[in-house]
């Protein structure tokens, strides 16, 4: 897992600090583990307020995310999402800064993931997952080294382009990496397998659920995500289902109970959420895209409750179905589509293939 101290590690990796010497000095008394802790605190707390006042907004930025993560240290998690939340505001409106940003993102996810909110944590996951994509199809477009025309002689003036390419070539190397550990480790999220099956291709439409059913889920969904409203969200995943039950076998009845397993996952529920995603299964086609979704996302819960190698059991059961329709895909009828679904399931195989591999390594 990419963890906090890593993610702020690599805050300033390709680029210098935009700390002022009198700003480092005052963030290494907050870390100086000899000084009292009320001391410490307090000193941090004047550090944000003082913040405000700063021009330079990157100087403000970096001293917010410096702050989160001394907050995070002392797990006063409110206290650490206002600050990374300062700092991701100002870097959105910097597009130079979107490494930082991307990062400050992942860091967020962190903390609410020890918050205990999952769906938030996501969607910051998925907000690095969009920022560091940018950064790599940015950097794709950047001309290749490899069209230098210069000997490289480090020694000759005339080659600083080149050492530039080089550099560029390192960090476009690195937002690859990167990019991919993010998706590995967000597609081990049941949020994240939700978001797959409402991923539509031709061929293959994306959510099934009718007007009824998907107000209800909605309805589900929201209440979920609300403290203190569990009774209200155990009321609403009932009626879904016997709304869903009204309907014929079939996808949409499927759905509603995978969106019903995701609620009780959010709501901590795991042996209600196997229970929901395992009676999603007979409600799909065998083989189909939504079947090896749905036993992604058990795969997904498993691993989320700590049960690894039941985890493993789904995860691996649902790339052999993708393997069945890529093979399918690939010996289709019409070309067009053909081309179409097989690149987008492949893509899905083979990123559920690097998360089998890298979770079992790690």
């Amino acid at each position: 897992m990419i963890d906090f101290a890593q993610a702020l590690g690599w805050l300033n990796k390709f680029d210098r600090s935009h700390l002022r010497p009198g700003t480092e000095i005052r963030l290494s008394q907050v870390s100086d583990g000899t000084t009292p802790l009320d001391v410490r605190d307090q000193t941090a707390a004047e550090i944000v307020g003082d913040a405000e006042g700063i021009v330079d907004e990157c100087e403000r930025a970096e001293i917010y995310v410096q702050m989160g993560a001394y907050w995070f240290q002392r797990v006063e998690l409110p206290q650490a999402m206002e600050c990374l939340k300062q700092a991701v505001d100002i870097y959105a409106g910097h597009t130079r800064h979107l490494q930082r940003q991307g990062l400050a993102h992942w860091m967020m996810g962190i903390v609410l993931e020890r918050l205990g909110v999952n769906h938030e944590c996501y969607l910051q996951r998925y907000n690095a997952i969009k920022a560091f994509a940018k950064l790599v199809e940015d950097a794709k477009d950047a001309k290749d080294p490899k069209d230098a025309k210069n000997p490289k002689n480090p020694k000759d003036p005339k080659n600083a382009k080149d050492a530039k390419d080089d550099r560029q070539k390192l960090k476009a190397e690195w937002y690859c990496e990167t990019l991919d550990l993010f998706k590995i480790y967000t597609a081990v999220m049941p949020e994240d397998a939700r978001a797959w099956l409402t991923e539509p291709f031709e061929g293959q439409p994306g959510g099934q659920l009718k007007a009824q059913t998907a107000a209800l889920c909605e309805q589900v969904i929201k209440l979920a995500k609300t403290p203190n409203q569990r009774a209200q969200a155990d009321e609403a995943i009932r009626q879904l289902l016997e709304a869903a039950s009204t309907r014929p076998p079939g996808a949409e009845r499927g759905e509603a109970y995978l969106e019903s397993g995701l609620a009780k996952y959010q709501m901590r529920d795991f042996e209600a959420a196997r229970y929901c995603l395992r009676m999603s299964f007979p409600q799909y086609l065998a083989p189909s895209y939504p079947y090896a979704v749905a036993h992604w996302m058990l795969g997904n819960i498993e691993w989320q409750d700590g049960q690894k190698a039941p985890a493993f059991t789904y995860w691996q059961r649902s790339i052999e179905i993708m393997n069945e329709l890529v093979y399918k895909a690939e010996t289709g009828k019409t070309e067009k589509i053909r081309k179409r679904q097989a690149a987008f399931l492949k893509e899905k195989r083979d990123l559920m293939r690097r998360v089998v591999s890298h979770m079992a390594a790690n």
